[in-house]
């Protein structure tokens, strides 16, 4: 289903950016290659190193012999609903397109580990059904436990036969996570084994890392429900491909050797090699126009003969896929496969979107610091991008017009500002001396002067700093610290005052600088004590105030308990079971108290008695009920009017009409930009060598059948060439990619708008960005109650001699039909029933109601 499919569309990243084993739906119907195939493309590092994906698969093979099969099955509540019916219906195509020689294990896990069979048993067999039973009756409750369950699904395996494993679920191992010393070893046997482990990744959210470093390492696979068409590939189909994955051959090679050599690979250990995929390995190092490889082990080799791909501007997330393996030594990267490549190249450009939206943000909130720390790391790791050239000059021109507004600013205050020069002191006055004239003082005399003057300046600005902090600093001694603090700069720097005067100055402030400190160590020490006060005080009320609220809800479930007693005593048949739950939540919060043990004592004998006696009782009606159906059952009645379905095609136009609404947006797109939108994630395949610009968009049009136009005003004026040549070469990569591939080195971009998709330049397009706004909801997971009902359930037809007990009810219509034979040797043949009203069912049929038939028999007419 559409609304089930897009959950789980991108769940979690490869170490951090890219996608695991996810298979494109061009990928589902690929032929196993008949002999090994290979490719190579790689990635120059600015600085002079090269970073290489290299893809390696093994020709097709005889068939494997008989499997061990191990399936673990998830029954965590984030199965529920449609995952949990697609996961019943992929688990019964698995087991109906397993090999009758095969043997299967069922394993249900989600808080604990609980195996639905005891050993290995036929695909088919009566075990395995009444397993699959068990596990369709199991409550999806709790959270998931993963490793201990792939540990018992393990320990499984007596190496006796070939095994496999089948995981179904979503891999969230939130009930534990996940311990990656421990993982890595739970690998390595699985590996020792030759126990690859093949996945059905299901659900809400899946981890598509736990899941894609087992099919790496073990020789597996990933099917992920979320980037699948269930009208392409429906429920039994994928079965059938698990089928066919569990029991596919794995070569477990334990040397790569290439040559040339280059530099280092990644995974140190050589992942299993597979015919049905490819297995990718990641290196660093200069490679030739060819490679020459080989893979040996068990005492077999395969060759390779790769022609490496030119270098394309696409290819830019190979640099940091490689970092993040070389940190894990590749146990981390689990790249199993190609179309992984291209997932984790649109994970990739996605981060890179997401780094260019917050460098966007941090220009408009004028944080240019940010911007530019967000577009310089954006070049680091794609040189190519033109969003990030973009933020890194407007940051600059946003920083050229501050400097011209200071700049104006200084040069208004310096116009305005006055020169002051000291007044003389007045005559008279003992100490002060008369100010010499400039003919009676040397050049040394005015200097000194000039500093005397400056300290004096800087002592009255000091003093009265300091007054003010001795006045009200020790309300704020952070306040006064950093005043303090700026002042001392002022004055240690001051070098045109004299030498004396600075260092009593600095002794001042320093002095007033210990004293804040210590105000500053007293303050916090009594707001210290004061806060543990407080929090014994706040402990001492909080467990007061719980024991309070226990005594009050310890007094309310015991009433509870009495008014659910006494319902049942009334008559209400599940009034006793209710209290014995109550009692025994009641005992839960008071344990081995006298009143919560009389609670449960008392409801379960309760319970226990009404159920026998309501046993007895309906036995005895049951008894006289069966007999009034047998008199019922001789009475013969038509098929008319008979029961009526739709038509297949007023079925197949509600489904249809009903996919509308499968999801919903706030933005609002016409028919066909709706319709442009989703051909973004169609896969398109490109193979363009010295292509037109024109020509390539051309392609792009007559290959999704979308319009495609060219902004040629815009185009130019800036001077792009239409007929420029374009070289690329791509597999199953989404349109978007491609367009971003295409687009970029050309520092271009596209847009939707007027039901069109306009090739425009990057310029052009920041001029239009909008603003959308999208709705998250919870998601609601309906509880599914079991409804009892007769459909399926057998019913006496009749009594006869040889024929003996025929028909059934069916679960409606004419259920059974006419068994036996009529009043023939096989006696009255079981009829099949209808669901119609029966007017005599209307009525209550009990001890009671055939006493009053008897009365009546009896009373004369």
């Amino acid at each position: 289903m559409l609304s089930r499919r897009r959950v789980a569309a991108r769940s979690l990243v490869i170490v951090g950016f890219a996608s695991l084993c996810v298979w494109s739906v061009a990928g589902e119907n690929r032929p196993v290659a008949t002999e090994p195939a290979s490719d190579l493309i790689r990635f120059d590092v600015p600085g002079g190193e090269t970073v290489f994906a290299l893809s390696l698969q093994a020709g097709a093979s005889e068939a494997a012999g008989a499997h061990d099969h191990v399936i673990v099955f998830d029954t965590s509540a984030s199965q529920a609903g449609g995952h949990r019916r697609q996961a019943l219906a992929v688990l019964e195509s698995c087991l109906a397109s397993l090999a009758a020689a095969d043997r299967v294990r069922l394993i249900a896990v989600d808080t604990e580990v609980k195996p639905l069979s005891e050993g290995f048993s036929s695909p088919q067999s009566a075990e395995t059904r009444a397993a699959l039973d068990a596990l369709a009756h199991r409550v999806p409750l709790g959270a998931t436990d993963l490793q201990p369950a792939l540990e018992t699904a393990l320990k499984s395996f007596t190496g006796n036969r070939a095994g496999s494993m089948i995981y179904i679920g979503d891999g969230m191992s939130t009930g534990r996570l996940i311990e990656w010393t421990g993982f890595r070893t739970l690998i390595n046997e699985l590996r020792r084994l030759h126990v690859p482990v093949t996945s059905y990744a299901i659900g809400p959210r899946t981890d598509l890392q736990v899941l894609g470093v087992l099919a790496q390492h073990t020789g597996g696979i990933v099917v992920v429900d979320g980037l699948i068409d269930d009208s392409k590939l429906p429920a039994e189909k994928l079965g059938q491909k698990l089928a066919r994955a569990a029991a596919a051959n794995v070569f477990y090679a334990d040397e790569l050797v290439l040559s040339p050599d280059v530099e280092k690979l990644l995974p140190g250990v050589v992942p299993p090699i597979r015919s049905d995929r490819k297995t990718v390995v990641l290196g660093k190092g200069s490679v030739g126009e060819t490679l020459k490889v080989t893979a040996t082990g068990a005492g077999r080799s395969l060759s390779w003969t790769v022609k490496p791909e030119a270098v394309q501007p696409g290819n830019t997330f190979l640099a940091g896929l490689w970092q993040q393996a070389e940190q894990s030594d590749g146990f981390l990267v689990a790249v199993a496969g190609n179309e992984l490549l291209n997932v984790a190249r649109e994970e990739y450009e996605d981060q890179v979107q997401q780094l260019l939206v917050a460098g966007r943000q941090a220009v408009a909130s004028r944080d240019l610091k940010q911007a530019e720390q967000v577009a310089q790391a954006v070049r680091q790791i794609d040189p190519a991008n033109v969003e990030a050239e973009t933020i890194l000059n407007a940051s600059q021109k946003i920083k050229e017009k501050k400097i011209q507004a200071v700049q104006t600013a200084l040069a208004r205050l310096k116009d305005e500002d006055v020169q002051e020069t000291p007044e003389p002191p007045a005559a008279g006055i003992e100490g002060d001396e008369a100010p010499a004239t400039a003919k009676s003082k040397g050049l040394l005399e005015d200097q000194s002067e000039l500093w005397r003057l400056r300290g004096l300046k800087l002592t009255k600005e000091v003093t009265r700093m300091l007054d003010v902090i001795n006045r009200t600093g020790t309300a704020d001694p952070d306040s006064s610290l950093n005043e303090l603090k700026r002042t001392m700069t002022a004055v240690v720097s001051s070098t045109d005052i004299d030498p004396d005067t600075r260092e009593r100055l600095r002794a001042k402030i320093q002095s007033a600088i210990d004293r804040m400190h210590n105000a500053k160590h007293n303050i916090e020490q009594v707001q210290i004590a004061r806060q543990e006060q407080a929090s014994a005080l706040r402990a001492k009320e909080l467990a007061t105030e719980h024991l309070l609220q226990r005594d009050e809800q310890l007094e309310q479930l015991i009433s509870k308990v009495s008014s659910l007693m006494y319902e049942g005593y009334i008559g209400n048949a599940d009034a006793f079971e209710r209290a014995e739950e109550v009692a025994r939540a009641s005992f839960e919060l008071a344990p081995y108290q006298g009143v919560t043990v009389a609670a449960i004592y008392d409801s379960e004998a309760a319970g226990q008695l009404d159920k026998a006696q309501r046993l007895r009782y309906r036995r005895y009606d049951q008894f006289l009920a069966t007999l009034h159906q047998l008199e019922i059952a001789h009475i013969p009645f038509p098929d008319e009017p008979p029961i009526v379905y739709p038509a297949p095609e007023v079925w197949k136009s509600l489904s249809e009409r009903r996919r509308k609404w499968a999801s919903v947006d706030l933005m609002r797109w016409n028919p066909a930009e709706e319709k442009i939108r989703r051909s973004l994630e169609n896969p398109t395949n490109v193979e363009w060598s010295e292509l037109a610009l024109e020509d390539c968009i051309t392609y792009l049009h007559e290959f999704h059948n979308i319009n495609i136009i060219l902004d040629k005003v815009k185009l130019t004026e800036d001077g792009v060439a239409l007929d420029q040549p374009i070289t690329l070469k791509l597999q199953g990569v989404s349109l978007r990619s491609v367009l971003k591939l295409l687009l970029e080195p050309v520092q271009l971009t596209y847009m939707i708008e007027n039901e069109v998709m306009k090739i425009t330049t990057a310029a052009s397009a920041a001029d239009k960005l909008t603003t959308r706004v999208y709705p998250v909801g919870d998601l609601v997971i309906p509880i599914i109650t079991p409804r009892a009902g007769m459909g399926g359930m057998g019913m006496m037809g009749g009594m006869g001699g040889g024929g003996g007990m025929g028909g059934g009810m069916g679960g409606g219509g004419m259920g059974g039909g006419m068994g036996g034979g009529m009043m023939g040797g096989g006696g009255m043949g079981g009829m099949g029933m209808m669901n119609v009203a029966d007017p005599a069912a209307d009525e209550v049929f009990n001890n009671s109601s055939v006493d009053k038939e008897k009365k009546k028999a009896l009373t004369p007419r």
